[in-house]
């Protein structure tokens, strides 16, 4: 038979519930510290691995590039607790553009185009394209995915004139687009 001394337990005073839940949080926040890590942080380090590391404003903005076989190679790294960051590739001459003396745009040297990368915590990546021709008046942007198919994202699925005209873009720069997905899977290893 249990005694009454034992059977009665003591409610925990102030300062042994405020132990508590210290702990917790701070279990609750190393868990969140490490799964950023694991999942965010060191995958990035492995794909600056072969870049250059850019520190601007005195360390306060950091990012890595590379410019290897006429192509440059650009991470933004994920900021202390972000999961949002990417990768992203253009042709090393970049796009040109030249003003008149008025400072309106004169011309560009054709369309410039860059491959955006998102790898997410599980591995996988997603792929969006960037056109820009200031002389023409084109911004666009469109996900694709890893065989350059356009995906449409839900603001404009039902939109046929913009999907068309993007399908168009991608068709006409396909040559242009399959090279900088190609450099982008050889230069981070990306399956």
């Amino acid at each position: 038979m249990k005694s009454k001394k034992n059977a009665e337990k003591k409610p925990l005073s102030p300062i042994k519930k405020l132990g508590i839940l210290a702990i917790t949080i701070l279990l609750v926040f190393a868990s969140i510290n490490l799964f950023w890590i694991f999942s965010t942080y060191i995958p990035y380090n492995n794909f600056a691995a072969k870049m250059d590391r850019i520190e601007e404003g005195d360390g306060e903005y950091v990012y890595y590039e590379k410019t290897l076989d006429g192509f440059s190679f650009h991470l933004s790294p994920p900021n202390y607790l972000d999961f949002s960051s990417f990768l992203a590739l253009s042709r090393e001459e970049g796009h040109i553009v030249t003003y008149d003396s008025s400072g309106n745009i004169d011309s560009t040297n054709g369309i410039g185009i860059s491959l955006f990368i998102w790898p997410d915590v599980f591995g996988n990546f997603e792929y969006g394209v960037f056109f820009v021709d200031e002389a023409n008046d084109i911004w666009e942007q469109a996900m694709i995915d890893k065989n350059l198919n356009y995906l449409p994202v839900k603001e404009n699925i039902d939109n046929d004139e913009l999907n068309e005209y993007i399908e168009e873009l991608i068709s006409d720069n396909y040559e242009e687009i399959k090279a900088l997905m190609d450099h982008a899977i050889s230069f981070w290893n990306i399956n």
